[in-house]
């Protein structure tokens, strides 16, 4: 997965803005579609903060 945080000029179309805790994510649509849930987690690197996002499957998604 990708995470770009610059979106000046970008077509953001094919993400569903989800915010939490203050912080928007962008899902694309096509994972909102199929995931049962989605778990947002943040943990510290020596590189700085990085989020985990798993999304659980869900059988016959509509």
């Amino acid at each position: 997965m990708s995470v770009d945080t610059n979106t000046d000029g970008k077509n953001l179309n094919p993400y569903e803005r989800m915010p939490y805790e203050g912080v928007e994510f962008l899902l694309p649509r096509n994972l909102m579609r199929w995931a049962a849930d989605v778990t947002v987690d943040a943990r510290r690197s020596l590189l700085g903060t990085r989020f985990i996002v798993q999304a659980g499957h869900a059988h016959n998604p509509t």
